[in-house]
């Protein structure tokens, strides 16, 4: 999914979000921040400490930009262009979430109903554990929208 080459995360195998990925995206560039030890900072959990230029700024402020960076560089183009000149790594997923997350996506709700409703064993779905699996991920992804 994720390389890390000389110490810095490049996004090989993410898919590039569009309006149909968003769930499987947000799943695997959430794998990569964990990588760069940028999750928690990136879903606002973590604040950037305070002072200036101390060891702990410098360490946030990198990983910081190593996560803006990731997100930028996996997101397609529409996407690019709700987060052109935003370098927040927090704020850049907020705006993602809000514009592609199923909850507020009426087309990606139908796309992720229709997965569910149609959802079989496939050749990739070796077992009756990996279809319920498949299954329960997409229920979650329903949980909480009106459908």
């Amino acid at each position: 999914m994720v390389s890390n080459l000389f110490g810095r995360v490049k996004a090989t195998a993410i898919p590039k979000l569009d309006s149909g990925n968003y769930h499987l995206w947000k799943k695997d560039i959430i794998i990569a921040l964990m990588s760069i030890n940028a999750r928690q900072l990136t879903l606002g959990a973590v604040p950037r400490p305070a002072g200036i230029n101390t060891e702990r700024t410098r360490e946030w402020d990198s990983r910081s930009e190593q996560a803006a960076s990731l997100l930028h560089s996996s997101c397609g183009p529409t996407a690019l262009s709700l987060i052109n000149d935003n370098y927040d790594p927090h704020h850049i997923w907020e705006i993602l979430e809000e514009h592609f997350s199923t909850i507020h996506s009426f087309r990606n709700r139908l796309q992720v109903l229709g997965d569910f409703n149609q959802q079989g064993m496939t050749s990739d779905l070796k077992t009756a554990t990996e279809y319920l699996a498949k299954l329960r991920g997409l229920q979650a992804q329903l949980v909480g929208t009106a459908d």
